[in-house]
């Protein structure tokens, strides 16, 4: 399809879904696609949407799975004299995709085999073509917990970190990439700018996105102000439903979602979504680390003995944990050596579908890359370390796999002339 169609039915969706509120009236500018970025790349391409029903088509209701059956993606260097056709005909897969991240300098594929062969064809592609990555296709959701519905609101965080109860707008604007889905452009974000790249055909995960969108930059009006106001948010909308209606995404699109917001030129990724372990978005990683000031991720929402998910593990990025009004774990979040950092993530009330609370790592991480974005708006380092500087060490005493070097406390710079 079309960039042009697919924008005007993305379009289309949102304003239904809005009732009539428009970007625009947001002040959003036009978001033309980037040089590789949703749009640009060579080979084919494939609808995730469709792609996310026609698999859940297949499989039980309510079935979790950890890669979508039957699939192996690919990455290898632009430089390195590989075909995606011809190593799809190697092991007799079928070429689902293929796209040049331009901005990162790889070719990413997603290949097709029967789902009782992956194991096989992952060995012979592993043999074969040493200079390039492949993996099972890892499928990629929202760390966030069970939300409840509004009651009096609870406002907690600004006394536990310390940050004022409305943080002045950012001294300078820092442009922040999300990975996540497509927020409601009627919340009342106070942003720099906001830009939306579609990078499935119909986005879904409106409400987590919209939740991530007002931790950063929702205005006082609203009644929970936002951290980073006056920050650019570009979203990279990589969710999609699946036939139960569940927001869902996948190594091929995260990817190339990373790849688009580097081509944005964000100084600051976040990504409150998780994985399984993932060599071929690894690699993808690598190559975004170098190109931004900070790479936040939501530390996991798999219980105390649960996997870590990926992106979380990664060396370099800042794995973030959730804890309570008491400063006590989240039982809910996930524990490891992986965590960087804790922030407030247990009943955040925000005004979100009317109004209600929420829970999980995912809306814990915004406290950080907020901070993060604080800290380069004033020219400070951005680095995790610094952040453990400030942090206040929590229960047991030192580096612990709950709570990381410990609570997230504001940066201490001097506010700014204007708010």
């Amino acid at each position: 399809m079309k960039p042009v169609r697919r924008l005007r039915r993305l379009a289309a969706a949102l304003a239904v879904a809005v009732a009539g509120a428009a970007w625009a009236q947001q002040g959003v500018p036009e978001s033309p696609s980037p040089r590789g970025g949703a749009h640009g790349g060579i080979g084919i391409q494939v609808d995730l949407g469709a792609l996310w029903r026609a698999i859940a088509s297949r499989r039980p209701a309510g079935q979790e799975d950890a890669y979508v059956p039957g699939q192996i993606v690919g990455v290898w260097g632009d430089d390195e004299p590989l075909d995606a056709e011809s190593i799809a005909r190697a092991v007799g897969a079928r070429l689902l995709g293929s796209q040049r991240l331009d901005a990162l300098a790889l070719v990413l594929v997603v290949l097709e085999v029967p789902e009782d062969q992956t194991d096989a064809a992952l060995q012979r592609l592993r043999a074969r073509f040493p200079a390039a990555v492949f993996d099972r296709h890892v499928i990629y959701t929202a760390a966030e917990g069970p939300h409840e519905a509004s009651r009096q609101p609870l406002r907690y965080s600004a006394r536990l970190i310390k940050a004022p109860e409305v943080p002045p707008r950012l001294s300078a604007p820092v442009r922040i990439g999300i990975v996540d889905g497509a927020p409601d452009p009627a919340i009342g974000l106070e942003a720099e700018s906001i830009a939306l790249l579609p990078l499935v055909e119909a986005p879904a995960g409106v409400e987590h996105a919209t939740a991530v969108a007002c931790l950063l930059a929702c205005a006082p009006a609203t009644g929970a102000p936002g951290l980073a106001r006056g920050a650019g948010l570009v979203f990279a909308a990589v969710l999609a439903a699946d036939r139960s209606g569940r927001a869902r995404s996948d190594t091929y699109t995260v990817a190339r979602g990373l790849d688009a917001l580097v081509g944005r030129r964000v100084e600051l990724v976040h990504m409150s979504l998780g994985g399984a372990a993932d060599a071929v978005l690894a690699r993808v990683v690598e190559r975004v680390l170098p190109k931004v000031r900070g790479f936040v991720a939501a530390g996991g929402n798999g219980g105390p003995e649960g996997p870590a998910p990926f992106p979380a593990t990664h060396p370099g990025v800042i794995a973030v944990a959730a804890v309570d009004a008491d400063a006590k774990p989240w039982r809910g979040g996930t524990r490891g050596p992986h965590i960087a950092i804790a922030a407030p993530g247990v009943d955040l009330w925000l005004p979100v579908g009317g109004g209600r609370y929420f829970t999980g790592t995912s809306f814990a991480a915004p406290f950080v890359t907020a901070a993060l974005a604080v800290r380069a708006s004033h020219g400070q380092s951005t680095e995790a370390t610094a952040l453990c500087m400030d942090a206040i060490d929590l229960p047991p005493a030192g580096r612990d796999d709950a709570t990381g070097c410990g609570l997230l406390q504001w940066p201490r710079v001097k506010d700014p002339k204007n708010n």
